[in-house]
């Protein structure tokens, strides 16, 4: 019997199926988008002039610069060498800024002065937090595949907690931005288990509808986010509010089974039946143990060599290991127990280069990748530096994101 056979004998998206689905869509993807884009309003520049002197007027000190829509504005980075005087000479602000309060209130640039020539700073704290995604994408891909999808989830939820409440206290900036490092890096030890788990749940004919909804919950924290930020005008403040719901996350996380996919492809036949059991359970159904036998566990995909021809074979989804029959016999169990490594095959970056098949989709993929970021960031985190208002302006970015995730999903079953 094929795993996806069962999925569809305990009730594919049934109302236990979807429990823990829903489940899995809020702890991985709602609050992860905050993080991410946390940096728009805590990291936001307000307007800002060289501290004035008490003793001069600030058309005497600051000169007058014109901004992009041809609007006389004071200077935001230089002021007069001699207030007052003859002279026009102008240099750096001397005494420090004065920042405006509207519209973001106390953000990481107003405490540490992250403007002028140290403009680029608040920036490069996202940069750096993306290359920690980077980091976290290689490290815990290979770890959720070796000791499963649930411990790397229930780790990386209270890691991700600890640490953003540990970002709202940073002292320096240098600080601020080595815990946003890990703090990426910790991103990805929830998110992929999020999506492999969601994947490795569904039949294929589910998954697009499945993955949709998985990704308006990412869209639904885009929302929300804006909403806090608008009311919650500290940076500190609003740091804590986003990561204490981490610790809530990691308490229901203990709650979602493993996945039983995971669990056959290292040989746990057993706890993978009690899974699909449970499930079963909570969709009003039964199923006949005998008919999960482990020698009958098979798992649907493309094996080694015919993805290499594009026939329509099979292949563990997840953990790279070719399934054609996963357990010759029940002793298999026994050996997973002793040397799990042995059942789940050697699970690693080269896998995906293995064949020439193989390396084509992994380029194509990673290209992709790439492309859609690039331009999903690139508007995403500068929406707040369009016209506007900064707040409905990324509040509109999380809106568009439902309908055109529906769109994708309809559309790839359309042209399949």
């Amino acid at each position: 019997m094929e795993i996806d056979d069962i999925i569809r004998s305990v009730g594919d998206f049934g109302r236990g199926h979807m429990f823990i689905f829903v489940c899995i869509c809020l702890i991985t993807q709602f609050t992860a988008s905050w993080h991410i884009f946390a940096i728009t309003f805590i990291g936001a520049s307000p307007s800002h002039h060289c501290t004035v002197h008490t003793a001069f007027e600030i058309d005497e000190y600051i000169p007058v610069d014109v901004d992009n829509e041809g609007e006389a504005i004071f200077s935001s980075c230089t002021q007069y060498t001699q207030p007052g005087g003859p002279s026009n000479a102008t240099s750096v602000c001397q005494n420090g800024w004065t920042y405006s309060e509207t519209p973001y209130g106390t953000t990481i640039v107003t405490e540490w002065d992250l403007v002028c020539d140290r403009g680029h700073l608040s920036a490069f704290s996202q940069s750096v937090m993306m290359f920690g995604v980077i980091v976290g994408a290689f490290i815990f891909g290979y770890i959720s595949d070796r000791v499963g999808r649930k411990r790397v989830l229930t780790v990386a939820l209270l890691c991700q907690g600890c640490l953003g409440v540990l970002e709202a206290f940073s002292p320096t900036y240098i600080f601020f931005v080595i815990v946003r490092f890990f703090m990426g890096i910790f991103d990805q030890g929830y998110q992929l288990p999020g999506y492999t788990m969601t994947s490795e749940m569904f039949t294929p004919k589910r998954r697009p509808y499945a993955f949709t909804m998985l990704l308006n919950f990412w869209a639904a924290g885009i929302l929300t986010f804006p909403i806090l930020a608008f009311f919650i005008q500290d940076w500190r403040t609003l740091q804590i509010v986003i990561s204490v719901p981490f610790f809530l996350f990691h308490l229901i996380a203990w709650f979602i089974p493993e996945s039983p996919r995971w669990l056959i492809s290292v040989g746990r036949y057993k706890e993978a039946t009690n899974v699909f059991a449970k499930i079963a359970r909570l969709n009003g159904r039964k199923i006949d143990p005998m008919t999960m036998k482990p020698q009958q566990f098979v798992d649907n995909g493309i094996d080694n060599k015919a993805f290499d021809n594009c026939d329509e074979n099979v292949t563990n989804v997840g953990s790279g290991r070719t399934i054609n029959t996963i357990s010759q016999d029940t002793n298999d169990e026994e050996k997973a127990q002793e040397n799990p490594k042995s059942i789940a095959g050697n699970n690693t970056f080269i896998y995906l280069f293995r064949t020439r098949r193989m390396t084509q989709v992994t380029i194509v993929m990673m290209v992709l990748w790439f492309v859609s970021s690039l331009a999903y960031y690139g508007v995403s985190l500068n929406s707040v530096e369009l016209a506007g208002d900064p707040y409905l302006n990324l509040f509109l970015c999380g809106a568009v994101e439902i309908p055109s995730h529906w769109l994708s999903a309809f559309l790839s079953i359309w042209y399949e």
